[in-house]
């Protein structure tokens, strides 16, 4: 059996040499690694915008509306009649609304719904048309909201001028 001596001298610059190679290969290793400054995700910000609250309108009591002589109607005896050019407010479905139509008469698409309490200006009418008055109304605050709409479900709203 042959038997090798290393002295402490190989045996310690062996040492030597495979520390530096670790170190080495440890130096690339870590020279390949993505440097600088870490990417902070930006924080998600809720931002919560309340619903618009319902305006109180003052309660008015139903009336009938009748077509008079003159094909205006009058409301209440107060000397205040549909006509082109004042403001209306749908009353009387009982909630349910009243459907504009694209035409005077039952027979003519419904455009849109109009909620009860909801104002209008009357830009057209009375036109007869199914065996009602209508007239057409547009929203003030949106022309595309506009059609035709049957006088038994509109109240003139009194006007503050004298």
């Amino acid at each position: 059996m042959i038997r090798r001596n290393f002295s402490p001298l190989v045996l310690a610059v062996s040492i030597g040499l495979a520390i530096a190679l670790l170190g080495a290969i440890f130096a690339i290793i870590w020279s390949s690694l993505p440097q600088g400054e870490t990417q902070l995700m930006p924080t998600p910000i809720l931002t919560v915008i309340p619903a618009p609250t319902a305006t109180l309108t003052p309660s008015v009591s139903p009336i009938s509306l009748t077509p008079s002589a003159t094909s205006t109607l009058m409301v209440g005896g107060t000397g205040n009649e549909i006509q082109v050019g004042v403001y209306v407010q749908i009353t009387g479905t009982g909630g349910d609304g009243l459907r504009l139509r694209a035409g005077p008469g039952t027979e003519n698409e419904p455009i849109f719904l109009g909620r009860e309490a909801e104002v209008f200006l009357v830009k057209d009418g009375p036109k007869e048309g199914s065996g009602y008055t209508w007239f057409f109304l547009e929203a003030p605050y949106d022309t595309t909201r506009s059609g035709w709409a049957v006088a038994n479900y509109l109240q003139v709203i009194a006007s503050n001028e004298p």
